[in-house]
């Protein structure tokens, strides 16, 4: 699937795997979890429910982290869109929420324009 498509669970999946983590889907509800350890709050490793392409306080620390600028591209009369750039512009994605058009565009910088996605997904 080509990386400027993904959306949704697809999409969190692969932010997940760009960052290094291991995801898997919770049983019954297909929801993306990750595995992290938080020293300063866990003793051990915690699920988190993974959705950073919808989720502020997940995929705003990798905007920042990765450097990446989203602007408005919309008219906001016809058109409503985002556009992400990588740190040189080589990389960028699109999508209707500044959150989407980041995701897309990190797991882009990550493993180029096409990326399998798993059953179930």
């Amino acid at each position: 699937m080509l990386t400027t498509e993904l959306t949704g669970r697809a999409l969190d999946w692969h932010v997940a795997r760009a960052m290094g983590f291991s995801p898997s889907l919770v049983d019954g509800h297909r929801v993306p979890t990750v595995q992290v350890a938080d020293k300063d709050y866990f003793d051990q490793w915690a699920a988190v429910i993974w959705m950073p392409s919808s989720t502020w306080h997940q995929g705003g620390p990798i905007i920042e982290q990765e450097k990446l600028d989203v602007l408005y591209m919309g008219d906001g009369v016809n058109e409503h869109y985002w556009r992400a750039e990588a740190v040189g512009g080589f990389t960028f994605a699109e999508g209707l929420t500044p959150l989407i058009a980041a995701m897309r565009c990190f797991v882009a910088s990550k493993f180029g324009e096409e990326v399998e996605v798993p059953n179930g997904l």
